[in-house]
């Protein structure tokens, strides 16, 4: 974790000796010099910052860093940025998380359903062999255990 300790100003490196500007000042808001690129956050943001540099040090005081402001803005900007497509995506994926439970649930009903009529299907199977199961024990004592002599041939075949 890192917490900033002090805002610094670093001092631009120059070759030349510095020169008076020939050209008027410009009004304030205007855009920089064509020569100075801009970063996102300055282009997006219409930002200038200062001071340029700060210094982070981390909590537990072992290191340090000096880093530009722009750099960080840049960042945040970008993790601003990503961070408004994930909850787009978020919000998509919800939807078709609702939609796809919406389908389960008719699924499982549907499911439901068949597994009833399953079980009145063999509750009625289990009914009528009980119904057979009866009927040979009655019919079998008139014809001697013998169920041929009751024995019908198909129709046509007679």
């Amino acid at each position: 974790m890192w917490k900033i300790l002090e805002a610094v100003s670093l001092p631009k490196q120059e070759t030349q000796p510095p020169q008076q500007p020939t050209v008027a000042p410009s009004p304030i808001g205007a855009a920089p010099p064509a020569s100075t690129p801009q970063s996102p956050s300055e282009t997006g943001l219409g930002a200038v910052y200062t001071p340029t540099h700060i210094t982070i040090t981390r909590v537990d005081g072992q290191m340090k860093r000096t880093v530009a402001v722009t750099e960080v803005m840049d960042q945040l900007l970008h993790y601003t940025q990503q961070n408004s497509q994930l909850l787009m995506v978020q919000e998509q994926l919800g939807h078709a998380n609702r939609s796809l439970q919406d389908q389960l649930q008719r699924s499982a009903e549907i499911i439901n359903g068949l597994q009833n009529e399953v079980t009145l299907f063999r509750q009625m199977c289990l009914n009528m062999q009980a119904e057979l199961s009866l009927l040979r024990s009655n019919a079998a004592p008139d014809a001697g255990n013998n169920l041929q002599t009751h024995h019908r041939p198909p129709p046509g075949m007679s």
